[in-house]
């Protein structure tokens, strides 16, 4: 019976140290698409009036003022030219 007792026991600490394991790359690949951590990369978000992103320049009219957003602060500007 003891020897039942330590194989369930090491079963158990293996078991629990490979599901921490695999949280460990599960958060790792979370991180990575973190929108603040995309930010810090050197991307940016830009978004319209209505907070929507813009995804596509065929989607703004010359005059509309759009905001974007960067790993450090916001920037709003006016469309010139599109």
């Amino acid at each position: 019976m003891t020897q039942l007792k330590a194989r369930l026991a090491f079963a158990f600490s293996h078991k629990v140290h490979r599901c921490s394991t695999q949280v460990e790359r599960l958060q790792a690949s979370l991180a990575g698409l973190d929108p603040t951590a995309v930010l810090a990369r050197g991307y940016s978000i830009t978004y319209n009036a209505s907070g929507e992103v813009i995804r596509d320049s065929r989607y703004v009219q010359k005059g509309e003022r759009i905001k974007t957003t960067l790993a450090q602060g916001q920037i709003e500007s006016e469309v010139k030219k599109n």
